[in-house]
């Protein structure tokens, strides 16, 4: 419902200017007479249902059930945005991405309508509806939105529109933008967008509403009605003069209002006011179905927080009505992804001639007794031709070609060890390895010869230590015997 065009480069600009003029027409007639009264209808029909349904005999109760649910959950979407982008993706899970986003767009919207309805009844409950109290209440609102550099968030159909594409789907964007590594901050941050800039943007709202219930044909809601949409749709189609931001944002924002007053006068009116209840259900689920069909549900959704002038230049009154424009560029922008890829694709190898070339690598090694110089050449530039064609690719659609690149690399990888073998002396392999089992075969040979001349010398130490152990032993006991007299001899 809001929005911001930072962002978004307008790529039509450098066509014809006729063509450009034309579909910036289209755009605004699609946006002011298609989006918008189908976005007012579904709003109108959602109120309308919360009021016959929640509490319709105090409208004190049925507020406070429509504020904790606007409130709270437009807070818990808020926090849970990273993680809903993160775990949806059309490239993944197409048929759940399409059935889990339009449900949320739906829950999203009524959580929405919600919000507002709550704030708005507590205004008029608390505050009243006389003249001078809601004058002051909403200047002062304009007031703080100015000073806050957040009026641009009063935008609204058909001034600023959103289509259901995936980038942002799920995003709602903060005041201060803090991460959820500072987890108290980020949630204070959400509170602060919800609560606070939300609330004024509902007050200066409903103020400018109450001011025209009262003064334009007070009595005559038919009349009333006409009027207000003749003053917006002149409003809305008319150039206005950007020499100050905030009297073009408040010009602006008057010519929205009295759309959708109109709109939703008009409503109430003709469209079968002596059946409320079946009024409000058809404009509730016809609604948003046909919105979903133009894919532009995401119009609803009045979340996140805008600051003015965030765009450079003439974007700053540039107002986000895109539509046709998006769809042409997105052609463009595919077309020239087409002509760049093709550019690149003519001035190097096929990936075919390049895997040929890498698988043969074994045989044209086999077929030299050395790798010469140019076979290497040629098989290192085919290899990083194709390595920086597999990265192209990879930059284009990374998560589909991650498990290519890396059969890639591992393929190059072998071509490569098979053009420099471990040992250069030996072409082939397997002789390199007959040659090293041998010289181990006969290390170890050398090796049982050494142990026995060893055990030998050993052997022989042994036995030449007990013969001499043998002549000690003797001579000690040769030493020990005692010396005999000798005996007389007979004559």
């Amino acid at each position: 419902m809001r929005g911001s065009t930072a962002g978004i480069s307008d790529g039509l600009k450098g066509t014809s200017k006729t063509h450009y003029r034309f579909v910036t027409l289209l755009d605004l007639s699609i946006s002011t007479f298609l989006i918008a009264p189908l976005v007012v209808s579904y709003w109108r029909g959602t109120f309308g249902l919360m009021d016959i349904l929640v509490y319709p005999e105090d409208p004190f109760k049925s507020s406070v059930v429509s504020c904790v649910i606007g409130y709270a959950g437009t807070s818990v979407l808020t926090m849970l945005q990273d993680v809903l982008d993160r775990s949806l993706h059309p490239n993944t899970h197409r048929i759940t991405y399409y059935a889990f986003s339009r449900l949320y767009t739906a829950l999203f919207s009524f959580i929405c309508v919600n919000h507002w309805r709550g704030g708005w009844m507590l205004l008029e409950h608390f505050t009243g509806t006389e003249p001078h109290t809601v004058a002051i209440i909403t200047s002062a609102s304009i007031v703080l939105l100015m000073l806050t550099k957040t009026l641009r968030n009063l935008s609204a159909p058909p001034f600023a529109i959103a289509t259901d594409r995936r980038e942002g789907y799920f995003e709602v964007p903060r005041a201060f933008k803090y991460s959820t590594q500072n987890l108290g901050w980020y949630l204070l941050d959400c509170v602060f967008s919800v609560c606070v800039v939300g609330s004024l943007v509902v007050s200066v709202w409903r103020g400018l509403w109450s001011l025209l219930e009262i003064y334009l044909y007070p009595g005559e809601p038919a009349k009333s009605a006409l009027a207000s949409m003749a003053i917006g749709y002149a409003l809305v189609s008319r150039d206005i003069p950007s020499a100050a931001f905030d009297i073009y944002l408040l010009i602006s924002f008057s010519g929205t209002i009295n759309v959708w007053r109109g709109i939703w006068n008009c409503l109430n009116h003709f469209f079968l006011p002596n059946l409320p209840l079946l009024s409000f259900f058809i404009t509730h689920s016809l609604c948003f179905l046909l919105l979903v069909l133009i894919n532009s549900s995401n119009s609803i959704l009045v979340r996140g927080v805008y600051f003015d002038c965030q765009e450079d230049g003439e974007q700053c009154v540039d107002f986000p009505c895109y539509y046709i424009r998006l769809f042409f560029q997105e052609r463009r922008k595919k077309k020239l992804l087409r002509a760049s890829e093709q550019r690149r694709m003519s001035h190097r190898p096929s990936e075919t001639d390049t895997l040929m070339t890498v698988k043969r690598a074994p045989e044209i090694v086999s077929n030299h007794s050395s790798p010469s110089p140019t076979v290497n050449a040629v098989l290192l530039l085919h290899a990083k031709q194709w390595i920086l064609a597999d990265w192209y690719s990879l930059s284009l659609c990374k998560n589909q070609l991650l498990h290519h690149a890396k059969d890639s690399w591992q393929q190059v990888l072998k071509a490569v060890s098979s053009i420099w073998p471990r040992n250069r002396k030996y072409e082939h392999k397997e002789e390199y390895d007959k040659d090293e089992h041998k010289a181990e075969c006969d290390k170890d040979e050398h090796k049982e010869e050494c142990d026995k001349d060893e055990h030998k010398e050993e052997c022989d130490k042994d036995e030449h230590k007990e013969e001499c152990d043998k002549d000690e032993r003797k001579e000690e006991y040769d030493e020990e015997l005692p010396t005999l007299p000798l005996l007389p001899t007979n004559n």
